[in-house]
């Protein structure tokens, strides 16, 4: 699914590309861990190959042109180079306009929520799991200090709050 690698020029970029590597690697051992939990929680009657497609496909959109530079200037500056901060609010609006896991994706217009697709709730759940995983603490707790700044239709709300609350409110990464 990530056939549109950018080319790397400098450790910089390298270093970025691992990182994107790693967080979509750590979506993978999320899923595997904790996917069919996720999917039994949410109800979603869809099939656990339906979610690892999405899984394998998570934050392709990193690796494109829309994306790639301004996140690595952002995060991964080279010495001497002043972060673009404006390029990097475009790639971020490119980056969850065009991934249904951000809970962004599902504003209107005026900025209200709309329900999210349950498979898009079980991809952000694992994608917060990720995160986790690289920086430490757990789902529910980054929720619960973020949840005031997180914008969800109701419905969607009850879900996220009842998957965090079950699945990972004493939650903790074991590598097995």
């Amino acid at each position: 699914m990530r056939n549109n690698r950018p080319i790397v020029t400098c450790p910089e970029e390298e270093a970025y590309l691992a990182y994107i590597d790693e967080h979509c690697n750590n979506v993978l051992k999320a899923f595997i861990k904790d996917g069919d939990t996720i999917l039994l929680n949410l109800g979603i009657s869809k099939s656990r190959e339906d979610l690892l497609f999405r899984v394998k496909a998570h934050d392709v959109s990193k690796y494109g042109d829309d994306e790639f530079e301004a996140y690595r200037n952002y995060f991964y500056p080279k010495e001497g180079e002043k972060k673009d901060r404006k390029a990097f609010d475009i790639a971020w609006k490119h980056h969850y306009t065009h991934n249904s896991h951000h809970w962004e994706f599902y504003l209107d217009e005026d900025g209200n929520p709309k329900p999210m697709k349950l498979e898009a709730v079980a991809e952000m759940l694992l994608d917060w799991e990720a995160m986790s995983i690289k920086f430490g603490g757990n789902p529910y707790n980054w929720y619960q200090s973020n949840k005031d700044k997180i914008k969800l239709h109701p419905d969607t709300k009850f879900l996220v709050e009842h998957a965090l609350q079950i699945i990972f409110k004493n939650w903790e990464w074991v590598n097995e």
